[in-house]
């Protein structure tokens, strides 16, 4: 059965010519090992005519299998793990504005060395675009700083990360050898110290401006991309980190000092990491990847040297567990109806036996005792314990996946997807169980404090009984982030994961949230493309704060804007707004409080007054596409904007009519801020190559010397004011997606980003560079 393409000579003499037949044959035999079994039971005449042949003598491994009784459980598990089972992922389509779900199939047809976001190399390619509609309404405004092509004299260090990849991976948070907290968002490994809440970094930092794909290939000390997975050795002095990517990289580095001990890079195509494990005495590591065949990989993690690699199977790996028994090196691989034990050694590898004791099905976690026995979480709610690689037991707590699991002294720890954690003894019964209020992805144990990661981006701490100590990290959790604005200091974001954050940036804490919409609506016909499940009236894009009347502005996909009293009393509701019937990327008060606008995907931007309880004072309705920004005039006076046609456009305040002469009439008008990507001294934000839409976002810093663009490639770049064609930047990464909105606080001395697909809002602290002049 598993050779028959070596045998199509022997069904050709068989069949003859009928090429219909051969070709069915052909394709069944490359199906899957579960549906070849399902159809070779149903029809077994169809296979008659070649018993005789040597392709169809019994295969060892199955017939081992049928001798222990394996049988299939059904498909069972949420609707997430089922979509990540299947390699499905909703992407971003911005040339169609259209949210797609992408399946292995689709992948693999896309060349590997694509990044997410197509691009080509400065000087290559055509140019941004074939026709400018703004450069018609770019003048040169009368004052301005001095023109500068190089980087401005600043540097940022990346102070704080509030996030936690949650959704897509599992057994990601540990303990170090200190009692820090080991985690990962986006692009950055995380080293969280829970008494001084500081933070140092694998990676992040000033880097150069080129795509995350294009600094893959150079030789960088950091990842580029979304790290998938994460391990930290039994002694909890090393961590090794995974990221996806055509050709992805594993780093090993000290839990402590975040310094790089080794790397080791993946073969080209294989997409992604997906699990990693450290062996018992920490000298080695396991990993598998995305690529069609999940192949499995045993490293040196002292060099990054490969030392045994295989297929896993057909269906992706969750994750691996190497053996806890001193002198054991096995590691167990689990993953959609995939149960292997690996002897890396040996060089080889076999299936689990189920022995008629338990199904066959998917497995989300897995762990060893020291004893050598292994315990599967799986998708039915039940945990598997095998002895060698025979099942001995499986016990049932957990109604749903059980995503995570780990032994620990001589407990085992298991958190299912009905956000408990059960507790077993050696003898696997059950101890304790404890409701931790979402899904746990990740626990582990270290002197009577259990840490958990859990599915709503929170990381929290509990002590032996399971009573909350406190909670180390929250953070968004679903969807996009796109929401940013400051006040004072307080950081104010909107995801689209039904919640507006309030974050305390000189404390680095979370210190308000509230729910967009409680009651889920329907969905919009041309709602915006979210990657959440949430239904639109859930999602925000765009948050702003009234400095003078304390009030708060929360816009959602649906079109419809709420009115909160304060950030203090963000869970009341002044007034909604209904009048755009699109969703709504951007949002701002005027400088002197009396006007709300707001910039919606119906090309309109609506213009409230505040003092009037918000009544409608007029529509800024001559744009041909969506709004994606605009700025106010210092004087309230005018609105200038740029939509996705590139257009750039003027409107007078608070008539909203356009001002066809507006570029010339307003070269004296000083501007409060400078959202706009398109314009006379922005110009130069774009690298060469790339289109309109790589820059997402712009800012402007409130002394007016510096403006910061987010981008497709991860990166937040700095550059001085005005930024016309061939002037350098500042370019720092951290960020693992598209950066879609920047923002400088109110004194200049910090720089916040949030990151789109990966969640995370970063906090960057200016350091001011001196030269001293030989």
């Amino acid at each position: 059965i598993y050779q028959i393409n070596k045998y199509l000579s022997e069904v050709k003499q068989i069949w003859g010519a009928d090429q219909a037949k051969r070709l069915q044959v052909n394709n069944f035999f490359r199906s899957r090992q579960t549906a070849q079994r399902s159809l070779y039971a149903s029809y077994p005449y169809f296979f008659q005519p070649f018993q005789s042949l040597n392709c169809m003598q019994n295969d060892p491994q199955k017939k081992e299998e049928e001798e222990a009784g394996l049988e299939y459980d059904e498909d069972v598990g949420d609707e997430e793990f089922i979509d990540e089972g299947k390699g499905n992922k909703n992407a971003y389509n911005k040339k169609t504005g259209e949210a797609e779900t992408r399946d292995a199939t689709e992948r693999s047809e896309k060349k590997p060395e694509d990044d997410m976001f197509e691009f080509e190399e400065a000087g290559g390619g055509e140019q941004m675009l074939a026709v400018l509609p703004y450069k018609g309404a770019i003048k040169e405004p009368t004052s301005h700083p001095d023109i500068n092509p190089a980087a401005p004299d600043v540097d940022y260090s990346l102070e704080y990360c509030y996030g936690y990849r949650c959704a897509d991976s599992r057994q990601n948070c540990f303990y170090n050898a200190e009692g820090k907290v080991v985690y990962m968002s986006a692009a950055l490994g995380i080293v969280l110290d829970p008494e001084t809440n500081t933070q140092k970094f694998f990676g992040g930092g000033q880097t150069g401006s080129s795509s995350k794909h294009a600094a893959a290939k150079t030789a960088i000390n950091q990842h580029t991309d979304d790290i998938l997975a994460l391990a930290v050795c039994p002694e909890r002095k090393l961590v090794v980190t995974g990221q996806v990517g055509s050709v992805p990289i594993l780093y090993v580095w000290d839990s402590t000092t975040c310094e790089k001990v080794c790397q080791a890079k993946l073969p080209k195509g294989t997409r992604g990491i997906t699990a990693v494990s450290f062996s018992v005495d920490g000298k080695y590591f396991a990993c598998s990847d995305l690529h069609n065949d999940h192949n499995v990989y045993c490293y040196d993690a002292t060099n990054g040297n490969l030392i045994f690699k295989d297929k896993g199977g057909p269906d992706r790996i969750f994750d691996i567990a190497w053996s806890r028994k001193p002198g054991d090196c096995r590691f167990v691989s689990a993953g959609i109806k995939h149960v292997k034990f690996w002897m890396p050694m040996e060089k080889e590898c076999k299936k689990g036996l189920f022995m008629r004791k338990g199904k066959m099905t998917s497995f989300a976690s897995a762990t060893f005792d020291d004893e050598g026995n292994a315990y599967l979480g799986a998708a039915n709610g039940q945990i598997y314990k095998f002895v060698e690689r025979s099942l001995e037991k499986t016990v049932k707590e957990h109604k749903g996946v059980v995503h995570s699991i780990n032994f620990v002294g001589d407990k085992l720890y298991a958190g299912g997807a009905d956000n408990k954690i059960t507790v077993y003894g050696k003898d696997f019964g059950k101890v304790a169980e404890y409701e931790v209020g979402a899904i746990p992805r990740s626990i582990d144990f270290k002197d009577d404090k259990m840490l958990v990661g859990l599915r709503n981006g929170c990381i929290n701490e509990y002590d032996a009984e399971g009573n909350l100590k406190r909670t180390l990290m929250e953070s968004h959790s679903e969807g996009e982030v796109w929401g940013l604005d400051v006040v004072g200091d307080k950081v104010l974001t909107s995801a689209d994961d039904n919640y507006v954050m309030v974050w305390d940036w000189k404390n680095r804490k979370l210190v308000k949230k509230s729910i967009v919409n409680s009651v889920a609506g329907e969905k919009v016909k041309y709602g915006a493309s979210t990657l959440s499940k949430h239904p639109d009236n859930q999602c925000s894009r765009a948050v702003a704060f009234n400095a003078f009347n304390q009030h708060v502005a929360i816009a959602t996909n649906k079109g419809e804007v709420q009115i909160r009293t304060s950030v203090d009393e963000l869970d009341s509701v002044v007034k909604t707004l209904n009048d755009p019937t699109r969703w709504i990327e951007t949002m701002s008060y005027s400088p002197d409080g009396v006007y709300l606008a707001v910039g919606s995907h119906d090309t309109a931007i609506y213009v409230y007054d505040v003092n009037h309880e918000y009544d409608l004072v007029g529509k800024c309705s001559k744009h041909n596409a969506s709004i994606t920004s605009f700025d106010w005039s210092t004087d309230t006076s005018y609105i200038r904007s740029n939509c996705a046609a590139y257009e750039l456009l003027f409107f007078k305040i608070p008539a909203c009519e356009q001002d066809t002469e507006g570029a010339t009439n307003t070269v004296d008008t000083e501007w409060v801020t400078q959202s706009n990507k398109l314009g006379w001294n922005v110009e130069g934000v774009f690298p060469s190559g790339c289109d309109g839409t790589h820059v997402n976002g712009v800012a402007a810093s409130t002394a007016m010397d510096l403006i910061a663009t987010g981008d497709d490639w991860g990166l937040v770049n700095v550059f001085r004011n005005p930024v016309r064609d061939g002037h350098k930047s500042v370019s720092l990464r951290g960020h693992s997606e598209h950066v879609v909105r920047v923002k400088f606080s109110e004194d200049d001395s910090y720089l916040f980003s949030v990151g789109g697909y990966d969640q995370t809002m970063m906090q960057w602290k200016k350091i001011q560079l001196f030269y001293q002049l030989s």
